[in-house]
């Protein structure tokens, strides 16, 4: 009967540690296996050394082979690493008679960046090289444990140049692709990297490969089957596991929670990586970025790129402004304000031609210190950072030289609105600035076109100007137009090339800028049309988010979407030669925060602030999450590492399967591991700081008294007025395309109509379910809160009867045990009658 009873106690008890998430886990640790290996290094430190030691046994450590060798037989040492001690300046040598006693004793030999060796069979190895766009390709996939043609970087990595041979595990060559060589080792030069000799006991790496932690190669999981296989095939035992912690990663594992002032130290973070790598001494300017690409050295240490261009600088003092209102430092608006009155004031990038107001260059920002040409987008970029200093700072002192780059901007666009891609100062001297303003340029390219657009419509807010929202409008219908034809309708033989959507490094870097001026034209102009525009490009840009991490996954376009500029690479011989996406082919699990991401969070936020002011409570429920998801997901990918030089970044490409950083690298100059300190670093933190104040640009610079100054600069730099019907074109077949494709009905005329045109039912109650905390963080009162209260009271419950089901049955077992004693001889028959009674009980119940 006991036996019964304790049965059916193990059986509940087993049911209910299975169930209820509040149980006891029991877990067994893992033995660390046996492997009988030496290792040969004199760096105590050494990345592969310490991983082997704290995760096997019988691994000995010794600082020359010789004590490794005489010690070999008394150990029974399976196999011997031999570590590169002096890469990249000597390679690591054998001695004849060391060879010898290896041959005799038996024992594998882990070789890296070595001399040639006839006894060992290490020959063939020449000149010595560097990776340059070089990565690692896995050509044998049972040694490797990896599918053939599998990628992995190995930094910067120096190299003793050997062709390929028939014994090889791994090569490297310049190959394109994001997680595999997608052409093969075809149109490439392919040297062996891993390989072994031809009797089969040496294994030679042709460059260092055990600093792969502080050298930071990737990715994680494939450098953990690497070693895997070598160490297996070394030691004779084959080792399931291996682990190590990064020397850079994110600083949240996947799915954990944000602490409480997460989107505050985010930005504290950022900007204490700042002032300890991006700023001169002097104040002069902001550093570009540490680079990526061919720009490693054979450590693993980025080149840092020390150039001085206007949109890094002005977006950089916005960053640093914004994070000195956010946490209180005033070190950050110091080192804002110093930086800003020197690019203003002193800078060759505002000055010169830009400060003469007889030059068609009058206004403007030159791209780098002492370069001359005027990209719309990077003055834009800089105009953005500079207005959210000077409020962020509580200074108007630069207000008319900001204003004076918007209309510079303005002028040098055409009568449709599009200003083109890039102007050069020699064009500009020849043909005067009222040649742009006259001409009829059509620029169907949102990387180029949509920040410059929003910027004009926040001047005309501040200055009433009608041209800045009449070009401007102009332009995003004629955009919108071609965005609509181009999208959805794969017959592209009627829609003439320079008619078609240009996006330029991937579909939703475009669809990220594009939402920033539809969201402040629907500030100006709620009109159905005009946010019907900006959900439809919203809608398309979060259709790749991924729902468990909130990560917009960056897609190209497909064959009749358009044109890209910089799209993925066609053949591994253009890997590395000119700008290019993060992904290879839709579906790569990437996001891009140097041309995508970063965007994205500040235009979301933009977006859900205008439909919200429009009353339309619907997309601003959608809106808001999207911004949430977004902005937690950034958060959640920022770097953390002991290196001062990378810790608080953001790196251009993020792997969100993986959870690290990683994709396809081959980009001239902006590669995956780029830590841009305008595009990427600024955005991002604009739209924490601006999240964590519980507010947006818009409505943060509302107060602005910029437009005081607009007579002043308009005299200067608009000397004559034009008529406005002469530059405003029929745009009826433009909204006849967009209305037809959104469903729009009625007048298109485009103007401004009354604000509950599109009102889906804002009302106070919905006002109310939505606040801000403290620490300006978006709570929603919805339905997933409610669900998860209720599930904490399930659980609770559950957790309760369990106990009391575990108590009970245990009180029953004593008294059944008491009285089995007290009535020995009855104790068969007591038994069978209750077990009857047990089991009717049951049924019944």
């Amino acid at each position: 009967m006991i036996k019964k009873f304790a049965a059916i106690l193990l059986s509940a008890l087993t049911v209910v540690f299975a169930l209820n998430p509040f149980a006891f886990s029991i877990k067994s640790k893992a033995q660390k296996a046996t492997l009988n290996i030496s290792v040969v290094t004199k760096n105590e430190k050494n990345d592969l050394l310490l991983t082997l030691t704290s995760n096997y046994k019988g691994v000995k450590h010794y600082t020359s082979l010789d004590d490794a060798l005489n010690n070999a037989a008394t150990n029974q040492t399976k196999g011997i690493m031999v570590l590169a001690d002096n890469y990249p300046d000597s390679d690591t040598a054998v001695t004849e008679s060391q060879a010898t006693k290896i041959n005799s004793l038996g024992v594998k030999l882990y070789i890296e960046y070595p001399s040639n060796n006839t006894s060992l069979g290490i020959t063939g190895y020449t000149d010595t090289r560097v990776m340059d766009f070089d990565r690692a390709v896995v050509t044998d996939a049972d040694k490797m444990g990896m599918a053939k043609n599998s990628i992995l970087y190995v930094h910067g990595a120096k190299y003793k140049a050997k062709l390929k041979n028939s014994k090889t595990w791994l090569a490297n060559a310049t190959v394109a692709g994001y997680d595999t060589a997608d052409f093969g080792l075809t149109d490439c030069t392919a040297y062996s990297m891993i390989e072994t000799n031809a009797s089969g006991n040496v294994l030679i790496a042709s460059t260092k490969l055990s600093q792969f932690i502080s050298a930071r190669y990737a990715p994680y999981e494939r450098w953990q089957k690497l070693w895997i296989g070598v160490i297996s095939w070394l030691s004779g035992t084959r080792v399931a596991n291996i682990s190590w912690t990064p020397s850079v990663k994110a600083k949240y594992n996947k799915g954990q929670a944000l602490s409480a002032n997460a989107y505050k130290d985010a930005v504290n973070l950022n900007s204490q990586w700042y002032i300890n790598n991006m700023l001169p001494a002097d104040g002069k300017g902001v550093y570009q970025c540490y680079q990526s690409g061919s720009n490693f050295d054979p450590f693993g240490n980025q080149t840092l790129n020390q150039g001085v261009r206007a949109d890094c600088t002005a977006e950089t003092v916005g960053a640093m402004a914004m994070a000195g209102a956010v946490t209180g430092n005033q070190k950050y608006k110091d080192n804002a304000y110093k930086i800003m009155k020197w690019m203003i004031n002193e800078s060759d990038m505002a000055n010169g031609d830009r400060a003469n107001p007889n030059s068609s260059q009058y206004g403007l920002f030159s791209w780098y210190n002492g370069i001359n040409s005027y990209y719309g987008d990077d003055n834009a970029k800089a105009i953005i950072g500079l207005i959210l200093a000077t409020e962020a700072l509580g200074t108007d002192e630069f207000d008319k030289r900001i204003l004076e780059a918007i209309t510079a901007n303005f002028r040098t666009a055409g009568q449709n609105g599009f200003r083109g891609s890039v102007l050069n100062a020699d064009d500009l001297d020849k043909n005067g600035w009222e040649n742009y303003f006259n001409g009829n340029v059509k620029n169907y390219a949102s990387h180029f076109e949509s920040l410059i657009w929003a910027c004009y419509l926040w001047a005309y807010e501040k200055t009433d100007y009608e041209p800045f929202l009449i070009r401007t409008k102009t332009a995003l219908t004629m955009m919108m137009a071609s965005y609509v034809k181009t999208m959805q309708d794969p017959d592209i033989l009627d829609l003439n090339y320079y008619e078609k959507w240009n996006w330029t490094n991937s579909l939703q870097a475009d669809r990220a800028k594009l939402i920033l001026p539809l969201a402040w034209l629907v500030r100006i102009e709620p009109t159905e049309e005009h946010i019907k525009w900006l959900d439809l490009i919203v809608t398309d840009m979060m259709a790749t988010q991924d729902s468990s991490t909130g990560a917009i996954r960056d897609t190209v376009g497909e064959e009749w979407q358009g044109y890209g500029s910089c799209g993925p690479f066609t053949k591994n011989s253009e890997y590395g030669t000119h700008e290019s996406p993060v992904i290879q082919n839709n579906g790569d699990p990437c996001t891009d925060a140097l041309y995508t991401s970063n965007f994205a969070a500040m235009s979301l936020n933009e977006a859900y602030s205008a439909v919200k002011a429009a009353k339309n409570s619907k997309l601003a429920s959608k809106y808001q999450k999207y911004v949430k998801s977004t902005s937690d997901y950034l958060v959640r990918i920022q770097q953390a590492s002991a290196d001062s030089k990378y810790n608080g970044v953001w790196f251009r490409g993020f792997d969100y399967k993986k959870w690290e950083t990683y994709g396809s690298d081959g980009d001239a100059g902006w590669g995956i591991w780029v830590t841009e300190s305008g595009w990427t670093q600024s955005f991002i933190s604009y739209s924490l700081s601006l999240q964590s104040m519980g507010t947006n640009m818009w409505d943060y610079t509302s107060k602005s008294s910029i437009g005081k100054h607009f007579d002043s600069v308009k005299k200067t730099m608009l000397n004559y007025q034009f008529a406005i019907p002469d530059y405003q074109p029929d745009l009826s077949k433009e909204l006849a395309i967009i209305n037809d494709a959104l469903g729009i009905k009625g007048d298109s005329s485009n103007s401004t109509t009354n604000t509950d045109v599109y009102d889906n039912g804002f009302n106070k109650a919905d006002e109310e379910s939505e606040e801000y905390t403290d620490d300006g963080y978006i709570t929603i009162d919805d339905d997933d809160s409610a669900d998860k209260k209720n599930y904490l009271w399930l659980w609770i419950t559950a957790a309760a009867v369990s106990v009391v089901a575990i108590a009970g049955a245990v009180f029953a077992c004593i008294k059944i045990s008491q009285k089995s004693t007290a009535n020995g001889e009855t104790q068969e028959n007591d038994d069978s009658d209750k077990a009857d009674k047990s089991s009717e009980t049951e049924k019944s119940e």
